[in-house]
């Protein structure tokens, strides 16, 4: 059976197979809130991956482009649309990392 940590307020944060002074308390595998918690994790990992694999299709994309496989108006309508306003993101995020860059000399730092 696995130990599960709780925090202040008394929810499951983490579980392990061991029992120790951070896990002391011994729950059954099929308890309900151990089975919420897997669930949430299960979840984020997913949720994870999924951004993970859409920066990989953007990569992907932008490679057969650029080896001129395919052209960016081979695109639905929508993944242009898609990919444009991804890159404008990506311009605006890198845009907004220059200015904290210890390299700027504006005076602003």
């Amino acid at each position: 059976m696995p130990f599960v940590k709780r925090n202040q307020d008394g929810e499951i944060e983490a579980i392990s197979q061991q029992q120790d002074e951070l896990f002391s308390e011994e729950i059954l595998n099929s308890d309900k809130e151990l089975q919420q918690f897997l669930s949430q994790i299960g979840q984020e990992t997913f949720t994870q991956s999924d951004l993970d694999f859409v920066r990989v299709v953007e990569d992907l994309i932008n490679l057969l482009i650029a080896k001129n496989y395919i052209r960016f108006t081979d695109l639905p309508d929508q993944a242009q649309e898609k990919m444009r306003s991804r890159q404008a993101l990506r311009g605006k995020l890198n845009s907004s990392l220059d200015l904290l860059s210890d390299e700027n000399t504006d005076g602003l730092l």
